[in-house]
């Protein structure tokens, strides 16, 4: 997991919603339908209630990986996924 930390890939297990692992890179790029929805969850994130953005995706049809329908906890805990905003460093984690 170290050597993939050092060359910049991916190194958690479960790929965040709306991503997938590119192929060439080794690291997480946005999935062709859900990467939109995620775009859309985090611009609408500061503005309306976690529960109203579950709401309007459920209306849409839109499921979470698992095929569930979303909630607003599944929401709130989205833009708080470190992962999702930069690649794992294990380096910063050093002791040394």
């Amino acid at each position: 997991m170290e050597r993939k930390a050092a060359k910049g890939k991916w190194t958690a297990v479960r790929i965040p919603y709306g991503y997938e692992i590119g192929r060439e890179q080794d690291i997480p790029i946005p999935h062709p339908t859900g990467g939109p929805v995620v775009r859309q969850i985090f611009s609408t994130y500061a503005n309306d209630r976690t529960g109203t953005i579950a709401d309007q995706l459920n209306q849409r049809g839109i499921r979470t990986r698992f095929g569930q329908p979303w909630s607003g906890m599944t929401i709130a805990n989205m833009p708080f996924q470190p992962r999702l905003h930069r690649r794992q460093d294990l380096r910063r984690f050093s002791t040394t």
